[in-house]
């Protein structure tokens, strides 16, 4: 496929193709409800609202979140250093992602990094995990959507809907309650809850592309100085190479674990 017609239909062009046939009930499953999946005015309404949110201003603010979360890599690679085991470098990422997320999202300090078991992180891979429920489920959405709508079924694990919403609600409830701000994506989210505008500029509000994918470049260039500058690495001898991509995978995904070994940069 080629990608850069792939970018015009997800980002550049986006507007044009912004209606898709997935199943959704905010009633049952709020957490489905999400910019990907809605349709319609309803799509476009949530989009208009959220853009301002993701202007290079916004992303600027979040900078300093963003270093700490980096910065606390750091410790596990010095850790992984003097005992001189290879990182699994897709999970520290992941778990490094879900600090991130957590943090400018939720407003959480989730310590994924420093313990792999958290909640937070538990609950993060159960979302992109794929079971026998989940296969039924989508095929009733994609076939026989009605049944779920009449059932108030919903394709979010229940268990994974009320941890996330609990989270986000008493995270919200404690800071308006306390008057709480905090230079994050959740501040924001509850500006706009409160009707109250994001712009600190007219010119700033256009923001061009995904916003997600913004915020995600933002975060790989923040990691990537704050890690190269003092930590080389190299492919550990267990590492298979060539690396093989999954392709039954939705996004890029290896095939076999990446193995690396971090050593600190000599001055």
């Amino acid at each position: 496929m080629d990608p850069d017609l792939i970018r015009n239909i997800l980002s550049i062009n986006f507007t044009n193709f912004h209606d898709r046939p997935f199943y959704i009930d905010e009633e049952s499953d709020p957490l489905g409800a999400h910019l990907v999946f809605l349709q319609g005015e309803k799509w476009k309404i949530t989009r208009t609202k959220l853009t301002p949110t993701f202007t290079s201003g916004k992303m600027k603010m979040m900078f300093h979140t963003l270093l700490s979360c980096s910065k606390s890599l750091g410790t596990i690679l010095d850790e992984h250093i003097k005992t001189k085991e290879a990182l699994d470098i897709k999970d520290i990422f992941a778990r490094l992602t879900t600090d991130t997320i957590g943090s400018c999202a939720f407003g959480l300090d989730c310590n994924s990094l420093k313990d792999p078991e958290t909640e937070f992180r538990r609950y993060g891979k159960k979302v992109f995990s794929f079971n026998f429920r989940d296969a039924i489920l989508n095929f009733l959405a994609n076939n026989c959507p009605f049944i779920l709508r009449l059932f108030k079924i919903p394709l979010t694990s229940p268990d994974i809907t009320d941890f996330f919403m609990n989270a986000l609600k008493q995270t919200v409830d404690y800071r308006e309650k306390n008057n709480v701000h905090r230079r994050d994506f959740l501040d924001l989210l509850i500006r706009l809850k409160n009707n109250q505008s994001v712009l600190d500029d007219p010119i700033e509000s256009k923001a061009e592309g995904s916003g997600g994918m913004r915020f995600a470049i933002l975060q790989i260039k923040i990691v990537l100085a704050s890690v190269l500058k003092d930590y080389k690495f190299t492919l550990d001898s267990k590492t298979v190479t060539p690396i093989r991509f999954d392709p039954k995978s939705i996004f890029l995904s290896p095939v076999d674990t990446i193995l690396l070994q971090a050593s600190k940069c000599e001055i």
